[in-house]
């Protein structure tokens, strides 16, 4: 079982829009799926290179370039700085932030 859920999280990047789960016993389903989360957990936070693709706010963005936010709002109105709205909240890719730097 529990090689079968780590496939089918990895198979849909973490989206699973449907799982059917017959003659399992809900004990060892949920440890099972808890088994899963930490080890897919654990892995992202020691992988290096999930490291430079973390994502930073605009004012670390402005913190790290030693520029005021607003210049990081301007970046990014020119298309200078790629951003993602993450939970309501505008994040820049740390790499992208110091590609600037160069």
């Amino acid at each position: 079982m529990h090689d079968a859920c780590n496939k089918a999280l990895f198979k849909n990047h973490f989206r699973m829009t449907k799982l059917e789960v017959e003659h399992v016993n809900y004990r060892e389903l949920l440890n099972d799926i808890k088994v899963v989360v930490l080890e897919t957990l654990s892995a992202l936070l020691a992988d290096k290179d999930n490291q430079k693709d973390s994502l930073v706010s605009r004012k670390d963005a402005a913190m790290i370039l030693k520029v005021s936010a607003q210049t990081i709002d301007n970046y990014r109105k020119k298309d200078k700085l790629p951003s993602f709205i993450v939970g309501g909240n505008i994040r820049f890719k740390k790499a992208d932030v110091m590609k600037l730097l160069n």
